[in-house]
């Protein structure tokens, strides 16, 4: 008898869309398209300091079927407001065939 075996690939990069650029928002909303096989998105936010140096803000996973509809994702971190400043942000998709490739980083200024 002959079988096989669906082969489960991990899933791609994501491409982030906002927020990008100049915003007033202190509470943005984290946008990004879907990757058809991720089930699982991790959200990492950092505030880029004076120096350079990076200070982690918000770092979580959520859930494809929570965070996605039609073509795109998208996360509203509750209890996170930021201040005036520079923000850098990435996603990383995951499925059970393991971790996909993080995005190239997206860069905002919050000037409430």
């Amino acid at each position: 008898m002959n079988f096989s075996v669906g082969i489960t690939a991990p899933p791609s990069m994501a491409t982030l869309v906002l927020p990008s650029g100049a915003t007033t928002d202190t509470t943005p909303t984290y946008t990004w398209n879907t990757v058809t096989s991720a089930t699982w998105y991790y959200l990492w936010v950092s505030r880029v300091n004076t120096d350079g140096s990076l200070t982690t803000i918000h770092s979580k996973w959520y859930e494809a079927t929570l965070a996605c509809s039609g073509g795109t994702c998208s996360i509203t971190p509750a209890g996170v407001t930021l201040s005036s400043g520079n923000y850098r942000w990435w996603i990383q998709t995951w499925n059970d065939a393991g971790y996909g490739p993080w995005t190239n980083a997206m860069n905002f200024t919050v000037s409430p």
